[in-house]
């Protein structure tokens, strides 16, 4: 089973690895490799969620009780920022990042292509789930934060980020596509499928690499206590809480609850930092704390993958 789980999370965390050693080298410099996550973000990762939800069966489409399970455990974590801000300094808008940096798991580079190969094509679907709902719930919450910020944006310019993030988001408008064609059972002629799943098989190591070379030390040597303690709430605290609500209450598949748990004990999301430096807010310790989580997790989410696939 060890072997198992390290054939699985190695070659991800090398690939990691090389994106940050071909930085490290001047390979790939700041402007090139912003370029590469683009790519990977807009033109490969849509492909390759499309192509795994339109061919999922339509009667699993609408599963509320998991959703709103795994929405409880983000609001919890949001609601304990608020005393960690607190610990740290942090003004109300600080501490909606801090939020953010404890609750907004690493879908895009590493769920999707990880979950995907952990437990086959039938993860895609409760992993675009819990995207679009988190995506939803998470903005919420960063909205309601910034919002009572003295020095924040006003309450209406705050909310109309959550439907241009949502409209903005293209793993979240695949998502929406791929459900539509399930639900019609539409299919796309040939060729196109034949370019769709060219470009999904691309997206795993180019997104890998791009997570890999964005990486770095940041305001890590000065802020030590805090980094850490933020990256450990966020790939330890964040699966715990999630395995709490589902495993303590059936009624869900057990693919499904694999999904939920692996999702949640991914690093911090690179959105994170994009949020940050919108709000003006947290945004070199987001970027350190996405780093550093990043680093942690290529020992902890193989511990998480071994324990789902030995005890769930």
């Amino acid at each position: 089973m060890i072997l198992t789980v390290l054939g699985i999370t190695l070659p991800f965390f090398i690939l990691i690895f090389l994106g940050a050693f071909l930085r490290f080298r001047n390979f790939l410099t700041d402007q090139n490799s912003n370029l590469l996550s683009k790519f990977a973000f807009y033109v490969l990762m849509p492909p390759l969620i499309f192509s795994k939800i339109s061919i999922a069966p339509a009667s699993e489409l609408w599963n509320p009780g998991f959703v709103i399970r795994y929405e409880i455990v983000t609001i919890i974590l949001f609601i304990f920022a608020y005393p960690i801000g607190s610990i740290f300094g942090q003004d109300t808008k600080g501490k909606g990042i801090v939020g953010l940096n404890m609750s907004y798991p690493n879908y895009g580079y590493i769920g999707v292509p990880l979950c995907l190969i952990a437990f086959g094509d039938r993860a895609a679907l409760p992993l675009a789930l819990i995207a679009f709902a988190d995506t939803i719930v998470l903005l919420l919450m960063a909205t309601i934060y910034t919002s009572f910020s003295r020095n924040g944006k006003t309450t209406y310019e705050a909310l109309k980020l959550i439907p241009k993030s949502l409209i903005g988001n293209p793993l979240l408008l695949a998502a929406v596509f791929g459900i539509i064609f399930s639900v019609f059972k539409i299919s796309l002629p040939f060729y196109l499928n034949s370019v769709i799943n060219m470009l999904a098989e691309a997206a795993p190591p180019v997104a890998l690499i791009a997570l890999g070379s964005s990486l770095s030390l940041g305001v890590f040597v000065s802020n030590k206590t805090e980094m850490i303690f933020i990256s450990m709430l966020k790939v330890f605290i964040h699966p715990i809480l999630i395995a709490i609500a589902f495993l303590l209450f059936k009624g869900q598949e057990p693919l499904w609850i694999k999904t939920a748990i692996l999702s949640a004990s991914l690093p911090v999301a690179a959105n994170v930092f994009m949020l940050a430096t919108y709000y003006g807010s947290y945004r070199e310790k987001s970027a350190t704390l996405i780093m550093l989580s990043t680093v942690i997790s290529s020992i902890s989410v193989p511990v998480v993958l071994y324990y789902i696939l030995t005890y769930v």
